[in-house]
């Protein structure tokens, strides 16, 4: 919350007067205080889009918290917008499903995350000069790729990046052959 405060403030005096007025010991622990401080530069500044990526990777209660805290202040003030992006977990769900709209990302970006794929490995192929039969070879082992991306475009560009930097066919064809389960183990 903090930070997106001092984002939203940056050089505008104006702002940063009436974050110096509110400056107080609670606003460092207080989500609420931050949050009313947040609403009152939002009505200073007109429209605001707050996009919070990876709330999923925040510990559960804290999570509950700030996306409640979130809720709230959209709820109350018309000229902010909030998206979360985070992986489907049971607690984000039970808490947006009143309020917003969720869309779930791997289902519709597929076949961008196919056209990359495709993109990055004709880039390759010509950088390298791969012959025709190790094209083959790399061509089938990135079948998978997609549906193991599970809508993630950095779990294929880490993929990608690893073919583009071994320069043994069979090193690629022992790397390819047990994709990665998830973007950790990537």
């Amino acid at each position: 919350m903090h930070s997106l405060i001092f984002q939203l403030v940056g050089d505008d005096e104006n702002l940063i007067a009436v974050v110096c007025e509110s400056m107080c010991d609670s606003i460092k622990s207080n989500l609420t205080t931050a949050g009313d401080l947040l609403a009152s530069l939002v009505r200073c500044t007109g429209p605001v889009y707050l996009i919070l990526d990876g709330v999923d990777e925040i510990s559960g209660i804290e999570r509950g918290q700030l996306v409640a805290e979130f809720l709230r202040l959209s709820k109350n003030n018309d000229t902010l917008k909030v998206i979360f992006s985070a992986r489907p977990e049971a607690d984000l769900m039970r808490l947006l499903d009143d309020t917003a709209a969720v869309i779930s990302i791997h289902e519709q970006n597929e076949g961008n995350i196919q056209a990359y794929i495709d993109q990055r490995m004709k880039y390759i192929f010509h950088v390298r000069n791969v012959f025709p039969k190790a094209r083959a070879v790399i061509i089938r082992l990135l079948k998978p790729l997609v549906n193991r991306a599970n809508g993630m475009f950095l779990y294929a560009r880490l993929i990608m990046d690893m073919v583009a930097t071994v320069h043994d066919l069979s090193e690629i064809e022992n790397e390819l052959a047990v994709l990665p389960e998830n973007l950790d183990a990537a």
